[in-house]
Order: C-alpha cells, then sequence, then structure tokens
C-alpha cells in the first residue's frame, strides 16, 4: 500500500516511527525499491530496555536487526531523547552521528485554551505526580515526605501529594506506600483526565513530581516532564545523576533535586513553605517542548533530508 501511494502521489520522503520494529523494515525495502528518502524516528531506546524487547532470543535478534537497518540505512535519525543518540552510536558503532536529531514530545498549546477559571483548586497547596507509578521506581519520595509532614507547620498547610493516572495501575502500587508510611490524608489517587483538565491541575500545582528513584531508567525523558517544563512548573525531581530528565530540568532551571538523602526532608519542607526560592525559569528553552516547536523541528528535517538529497542528484547529473 505504501509502494502504491508513494508512486501515485510522487512522495518524495518516508517517517517510520517504532515501536513497532516492522515499520523501520517497511521503511528500508521503500528505500531499496522506490528511491525514497527515509527518516526513521525512535520513540524509545527499543534494544537497548529489557522492557521493549522480546525475552526470546529468535525474536530479539530480528529485531535487532531491524533496528540497525535503520540506523545504518536511514537518511536521518529522529529520537526522543538526547540520551538515545549516545546508545544508537555505541551499540553500532556510528562514526558520525549527525544524521541524529533530538525532537521531543511536545504539549499542545490549543488544549490550554480552556478557562483558568475551571481549573480544579484545592484549599491547600498540592504537588502533582502526572502518569503511571511504575514497579520499577523506589519509595524514596514517599520516605521523605513522611519526615515533611511531622513538621507541625507543615502539616497545617494541609498540603496534599495528588497522583493523577491511571487508577488502576496507580492504586495497587501507591495505596500499600501510602499506608506503609502513614500518609492515606496526604496522598489522593486521581483516575486519568482528559488533557484539557490535567493541564490545569498542573498549572495550579505548587510543583510537578518526578520520582522515578535514583537508579531508575537514566535515558528516559518522560511524557510527564515534558508537560511540566512546557508549562514552565518547578519539579521536585528524585532521579539518576547523570540522566536524561537531570540534564533539561538543569537546562530549563525547574529543577528542585532530593539529592542529599539526610537533608532531603528539610528541603523539601523549605519549598512547601514557599522559604526556598523558586527556579529561575529559562523559558526560551521551556518552549522547545512544545508542539508548535516539534512540528518546527520535523519539518527542518524533511526539508534537509530533501535537499540533500536534490544537492546529490545535481552533482551525480
Amino acid at each position: 500500500m505504501a509502494s502504491d501511494l508513494i508512486q501515485r502521489h510522487q512522495i518524495p520522503l518516508v517517517l517510520t516511527s517504532a515501536l513497532p520494529y516492522t515499520s523501520h523494515r517497511i521503511g528500508f525495502r521503500l528505500k531499496q525499491r522506490l528511491g525514497v528518502r527515509w527518516i526513521a524516528d525512535f520513540r524509545d531506546p527499543a534494544t537497548h530496555s529489557h522492557r521493549m524487547f522480546s525475552p526470546f532470543e529468535r525474536v530479539f535478534l530480528r529485531q535487532r536487526r531491524a533496528e540497525n537497518l535503520a540506523v545504518q540505512h536511514a537518511d536521518a535519525i529522529t529520537v526522543l531523547a538526547e540520551s538515545y543518540a549516545l546508545i544508537l552510536t555505541e551499540t553500532y558503532g556510528l562514526k558520525d552521528n549527525s544524521r541524529i536529531h533530538f525532537i521531543s514530545t511536545g504539549l499542545d498549546e490549543s488544549l490550554l485554551e480552556s478557562p483558568r477559571e475551571n481549573a480544579h483548586r484545592l484549599s491547600s497547596p498540592y504537588l502533582v505526580f502526572v502518569g503511571e507509578f511504575l514497579t520499577s521506581y523506589d519509595d524514596s519520595f514517599f520516605r521523605i515526605f513522611s519526615q515533611v509532614v511531622r513538621n507541625p507547620q507543615v502539616a497545617q498547610t494541609g498540603v496534599k501529594i495528588l497522583f493523577i493516572g491511571r487508577e488502576d495501575v496507580n492504586g495497587p502500587l501507591i495505596t500499600p506506600l501510602a499506608r506503609q508510611y502513614e500518609l492515606e490524608r496526604f496522598i489522593e489517587i486521581i483516575d486519568h483526565l482528559p488533557q484539557e483538565q490535567l493541564y490545569n491541575y498542573i498549572r495550579e500545582a505548587r510543583a510537578g513530581l518526578l520520582i522515578p528513584g535514583r537508579r531508575a531508567l537514566w535515558w528516559s525523558l518522560y511524557a510527564k516532564l515534558v508537560d511540566y517544563i512546557a508549562l514552565q512548573k518547578p519539579v521536585v525531581a528524585i532521579v539518576p545523576n547523570p540522566s536524561e530528565a537531570r540534564m533539561h530540568l538543569e537546562r530549563s532551571g525547574l529543577g528542585i533535586f532530593l539529592d542529599d538523602q539526610e537533608r532531603a526532608a528539610e528541603q523539601l519542607t523549605r519549598f512547601i513553605l514557599s522559604d526556598t526560592d523558586v527556579p529561575e525559569v529559562d523559558v526560551e528553552y521551556c518552549k522547545q517542548f512544545l508542539v508548535k516547536s516539534q512540528v518546527s523541528a520535523f519539518i527542518k528535517v524533511f526539508e534537509h533530508v530533501i535537499e540533500s538529497s536534490q544537492l546529490r542528484k545535481f552533482k551525480s547529473d
């Protein structure tokens, strides 16, 4: 079907996005057969992460070969996180990574047009966690927060932690932790919401939460983090050092890192009580996490690939 469409409409370029791995095999064949330019997009560092590939060796080798086709033969490669460029370069021995372009996902500004007065407003301050709390995350934040709320001044604020995401996923993991650390009255679990409502929750929050732990998913640029940065919201973070998430939080100026385990509770207490300065935000840097910037970035890559192809054809003629 792709071959038919390309020939019928004289399409010069195709984009394949994976997972699934098959997408890249299709892109390779279209380039071979029809001579179209090919851009391979990686949404995840597929065969780098055990969660993304098959546990069966025979299937894994086929997945690795499909990924290798894209890395070696695509005219350009787009990646969701800068870390993927390093992973692909190291895994496949690229001597030149100039074909690899970092393009983040983006927050859709049109969804911010709902009135702020319709936002959910709590009478007390809250921190918000967006998405699914994974089994690979540790309990560091819960231990720290349990110390924080023992402070009478903090307890008096009525501060809450909102977990917004699939209740069937978050509930079974978060409820036992809340019970273990005696945090039931400070935690509220909310099922997933329409994006407009979710963005209002984030905008009204004291801060976003990014708390996978100090050893989890160093390569990941979380979708929730993209939303936080695009909305220029401070982020209380427990993340690996170094990591993709930390790098973008440092560049944006939004990160509040609970790195020092002995002082983390004191640091978070000061933040909740507004006794510490809110980070100075790099507004221009945050703009790259909007859909408008994402679309512009893809257009630039498309144009570059097509122009390079035309230049090579001109020289050969």
